[in-house]
């Protein structure tokens, strides 16, 4: 709808076209300037979007003008009755504890309590019937450190910029662990992974900041959950007890080299060599591609299975360790994943090339203090750049109005829900580029050129049809490719950086792990 068409100079008429989502109808009007008010009801058979193309017609040099555009929806329907819940259980009084237990790697769809057949997640799955299940949830990047800093900053990768091997989290951005300190907690992180080491930025905010290196020497490269869970107990042990407290645990028991240990190797991948999952043959494999790789992906799975179970019982001595300390009732604890991993689904192996739902669906679990919204399992939207503002509204302090995530929180006490929004994922690592958007069925993939694509091409998928996005329909459906790309790229305008890049100088011995890692060349 328009208020008015003025005219500047010669007379002329206004011409809108209408296509329909599908492509194939085209329709239009004419209207003359100086005609007042006006409107064009965009009706479709199939509902779905509108393409618009407006042309001046015959004003010979002169200018339309189109006063006061609008675009007009039906009313929102109100919520039914009954559509709601809200919480029961009483939350204790005073702030509580958070724990965030995050493990390396982790696909959503190998737990049991995401559908997952075999039975590689026990201690998770009993956890998911204690609290809040994310049936949906993603990840804002596939490798690790954009996935970590965003969920520490609340920003997306493009706005924190962390995200080239040499990249690091820059000092002036104000993460969840200082907002936190600053509130009076005692913070600490304890991560395995050399990518969120001390000198890519991740311990702004920790009071304690434990690293545990990687050995190339070892077949399971990483420091392994047992041990994360000996450095927890030490801190929950000598903290201080007047304070809350904010612990970040990092484990990669299931990020490649896929070495487990017994006896969950024997009872998830009995028979399957450790050579088989090893660093070197993941790199044979990837070069190889085709029948070779193909026959290689069920013992992989076995051994990537039997890690994420061998980190299921860390995670489960951990929960035990909370209880037994008599903290459990006053400590939130949320669970969840960097990223995925891909084995062969689009081609590749691991993680960090592209932007494939293997690589961005992760599992996201949350248990609130006194048992609140337990065996809850929400369809709602839940993302890694929702994890700060969740903490922050735990720990009853103010979301920075800035950040495009959301707590979780309103979502599980029954409030109504908000309004859709789309998941975008970015990925800028060694050459490989892409960015996405999922929202709702639809998914867009756009792959910039650049060192590994010679040319820049787009990916449109629909998910409900599609999960495994076999199908690109970005040629059969321009519109819906065009609508997509459109929020994209307003995104990545509303998100790009006021500050610059910062990188670091990685030395030889970090190099070798970040390689042995796959992170570089």
């Amino acid at each position: 709808a328009w208020r008015e068409i003025e005219r500047e100079g010669a007379g002329g008429e206004l011409e809108i076209r209408v296509r329909e989502e599908s492509g194939r109808d085209s329709r239009s009007r004419r209207f003359e300037a100086g005609e007042g008010e006006g409107r064009l009801a965009l009706t479709s058979r199939e509902g779905g979007l509108h393409h618009l193309s407006l042309r001046a017609r015959g004003a010979q040099g002169g200018l339309l003008r189109l006063v006061a555009p609008s675009l007009r929806l039906p009313e929102e329907p109100a919520q039914a009755p009954g559509t709601t819940t809200s919480s029961t259980a009483a939350v204790p009084p005073g702030r509580p504890n958070l724990v965030v237990y995050l493990i390396d790697t982790l696909r959503a769809d190998h737990l049991g309590c995401y559908g997952y057949a075999r039975p590689t997640s026990p201690a998770i799955d009993a956890f998911a019937r204690e609290g809040v299940l994310f049936e949906k949830a993603r990840a804002q990047s596939s490798w690790t450190r954009p996935a970590v800093a965003t969920i520490l900053t609340g920003l997306q990768p493009i706005t924190h910029q962390t995200q080239n091997s040499n990249e690091r989290l820059p000092a002036a951005i104000e993460t969840v662990a200082e907002r936190l300190r600053a509130a009076g907690y005692l913070t600490a992180m304890i991560t395995t992974n050399g990518n969120v080491a001390g000198r890519f930025g991740f311990r702004q905010g920790f009071e304690r900041f434990d690293y545990l290196p990687e050995d190339e020497a070892s077949p399971e490269l990483h420091v392994l959950s047992d041990v994360v869970d000996r450095h927890a107990e030490s801190f929950l042990a000598r903290r201080d007890p007047a304070r809350p407290f904010f612990l970040l645990l990092h484990t990669t028991d299931p990020h490649d080299p896929y070495a487990p240990r017994e006896p969950f190797r024997s009872r998830l991948a009995p028979g399957v060599p450790l050579a088989a999952g090893s660093a070197a043959r993941l790199r044979e494999l990837e070069a190889a591609g085709g029948a070779l790789a193909a026959g290689a992906i069920e013992p992989i799975v076995a051994l990537y299975d039997a890690e994420i179970a061998q980190n299921d019982a860390a995670f489960g001595a951990l929960l035990g360790r909370l209880e037994a300390a008599g903290l459990a009732a006053t400590t939130a604890v949320m669970l969840l994943s960097d990223h995925g991993e891909e084995f062969l689904e689009h081609g590749g192996w691991t993680h960090g090339k592209t932007l494939y739902e293997e690589q961005l669906r992760i599992p996201l679990l949350l248990r609130l203090p006194g048992g609140e919204a337990a065996g809850l399992r929400s369809e709602g939207i839940a993302e890694q750049i929702d994890v700060a503002p969740t903490l922050l509204d735990l720990a009853g302090l103010t979301v920075p109005a800035e950040w495009p995530g959301e707590s979780l929180l309103p979502g599980i006490r029954g409030a109504a829900p908000p309004a859709a929004r789309g998941s975008f994922a970015w990925l800028s690592r060694e050459g490989h580029r892409a960015r996405s958007l999922a929202l709702g069925v639809w998914k867009l993939i756009v792959h910039p050129a650049g060192p590994l694509a010679r040319a820049p091409y787009t990916e449109t998928f629909r998910l409900d049809r599609d999960p495994l996005e076999r199908e690109n329909l970005a040629l059969d459906l321009e519109v819906r490719r065009e609508w997509l790309a459109g929020l994209l790229r307003g995104e990545r305008l509303r998100r790009s950086p006021p500050l610059p890049v910062e990188t670091v100088k990685v030395g030889p011995e970090m190099r070798a792990r970040l390689r042995a890692l796959g992170y570089l060349r």
